[in-house]
Parts: structure tokens; sequence; C-alpha cells
């Protein structure tokens, strides 16, 4: 074998050997977990002789735990709902105040009597969409239970997801969550209940 040829096949040999050897820690770099920094980083940047640090904070989205509910409040009678429906409808006042036509209507059942014909109802927007309101309700969502889904519903089957509730436990509230068009009407209706 000439000298040549005998190059050449090493040049070939280390070649395939380095090429191998890059080409697997690509591979093991890809297949590694990623490390992902939670922490603060900083970025340094040095203008015209002066150094400025600037702190890079990186944040997690947070779903509110609550809900904060202004509108017309009464304790009614379960089967006289559509009255206080027509007061809240009347209540020219409160939907002066809507910075944007609403997004939802909230109706919050509390104080619900044990034969589930009476209650404390609010009727009313999140505060969130109000430039200014005179009073506000607070509840706790972060421990509800779905009994309807996000859909279009009729009253029948609005009163038939009351018949989920569990009688045995305590309830907290009962909320329907009314999502409205541009034009005010229901698109969708979610209906949750709480228990202590």
């Amino acid at each position: 074998m000439s000298l040549f040829n005998s190059i050449l096949t090493s040049f070939f040999i280390v070649a395939i050997f380095w090429g191998i050897a890059l080409f697997q820690g690509q591979i093991a770099h890809a297949i590694q977990p990623q490390k992902i920094s939670q922490g603060p980083r900083s970025e340094v940047k040095e203008i015209n002789g002066v150094k400025e640090q600037t702190v890079f904070i990186s944040t997690k989205a947070v779903k509110p735990e609550s809900i904060h509910i202004t509108g017309i409040r009464q304790h009614v009678e379960l089967a006289d709902i559509q009255m206080l429906w027509q007061k809240f409808n009347n209540n020219t006042e409160l939907h002066k105040q809507l910075k944007h036509p609403p997004n939802k209507v909230y109706v919050l059942y509390q104080k619900i009597s044990q034969s589930y014909q009476q209650a404390e109802v609010t009727i009313g927007y999140d505060i969130t969409e109000m430039r200014q309101f005179d009073k506000h309700y607070s509840i706790d969502i972060s421990q509800k239970s779905v009994l309807l889904p996000s859909n279009k519903y009729d009253e029948t089957q609005l009163s038939e997801a009351w018949k989920k509730i569990d009688s045995q436990k305590v309830k907290t509230y009962v909320l329907e969550v009314h999502t409205l068009n541009q034009s005010g009407e229901t698109t969708s209706t979610q209906v949750f209940v709480s228990y202590q």
C-alpha cells in the first residue's frame, strides 16, 4: 500500500469517526430533557459608557379564584324569578355603568331553602365590566362543580340541572353564567354548584 493510499484511508476513517461522534452529540442533546429557568434573568447593556441592567421576570397566567358580581339582589320565591329578571332588565342606572356591551350575565343563588322554593338571588355583571358600582358580592369559584357545561339550553333543561344538585350536602351557591352576543342575546349557559 502506498503512502498516499494509507493517508487517504486514514483521513476517511478519521472523518467517519468524527462525523459519527458529532452526529451522536446532536441526537443526545435533542433527547435530553430541557431545563427551563423560571427565575428572573437579567441583561446588561452598555450604552455610551453607561451600564444598564434589565431584569426580566416570567409570570404564569393565574385564573382568578373568585368572581365579584354587581347588580340587583333580592330574596325571592324561585317561581317568581322572572319578576327579578324584569327588574334587572329595567335597571338603566346599572346598564349605563357598563364599559362596553357585556359578555356575560351572572345569576347567583345563595341561601337556598331546603325545598328549593326560595333563595337570595343576585343578577348582575362582573365588576371588571363596570365603570362604577355601588355594591358587589364575591364568591369563591375554586370549589365549584359543573352541573351543565357551556351550551344553549331551554328553561326545561335549566330546571332539570337543579335536580342534579346533591340535596344531602350544604350548598354554598348555584351560579348560572349566561354568555351573550353583541346584541345581548344569550348564546350559551353554564350552571355550577358549590358545596361546603
